[in-house]
């Protein structure tokens, strides 16, 4: 009796064992699988981090460069800025003198008639002449700082509108990072209230 019930048992642990080798098979399958999903939801998480990753470093770059250029762009603007004023002076200047040359032109005329002296009339004739040499002199400066302040005043606008493009353009990259990270944000408490 003893020796069926053996040969039972044996049968019986023959016939359980391709059974029980299925389910711990089936054990580590599940495992198996369980760890690749793991492994693939890493790797997704990391590959997320390094595109995120890239995005920022692209962006700090394209920050950096906006940045040097609105503040090489200011110093053009400051530079021009400072020439438009010293044109504008120089116009003053030139209409000041011009004004003052007047009147002393005026003053001579007036004494040049009064004067019957025949030397002293040809001595402040010749000083008028040259009154007046100077007077044309002032007109021909004049000009030509109006012209330049016109050219100085158009390139500023060119250089003001330029720095302001810039500046824009540096606004709407910083919008695009703090979209970016509302977004990641969104994702990250989607992702967490999704977790049991």
């Amino acid at each position: 009796m003893a020796f069926k019930k053996r040969l039972r048992l044996s049968v019986c642990a023959i016939c359980l064992s391709p059974l029980l080798f299925g389910i711990s098979a089936q054990a580590q399958n599940s495992k198996e699988a369980d760890n690749q999903q793991l492994i693939k939801a890493l790797l997704e998480k990391v590959h997320l981090l390094r595109q995120a990753f890239q995005r920022m470093n692209l962006n700090a770059y394209r920050s950096q460069i906006l940045v040097e250029r609105i503040r090489a762009q200011n110093d053009k603007v400051t530079r021009f800025d400072r020439l438009l004023e010293e044109a504008h002076a120089e116009v003053a200047e030139a209409q000041v003198a011009t004004l003052q040359i007047s009147e002393r032109i005026k003053a001579i005329d007036s004494r040049t008639q009064q004067d019957g002296e025949v030397k002293a009339r040809e001595q402040l004739e010749a000083e008028l002449k040259d009154m007046k040499s100077m007077v044309e002199f002032h007109k021909q400066r004049e000009q030509r700082a109006r012209d330049r302040e016109s050219k100085l005043a158009e390139q500023l606008r060119a250089e003001q509108g330029k720095l302001d493009d810039f500046e824009s353009r540096l606004d709407a990259l910083e919008r695009e990072i703090q979209n970016e990270i509302a977004k990641q944000d969104a994702e990250n408490t989607q992702r967490e209230g999704r977790k049991p």
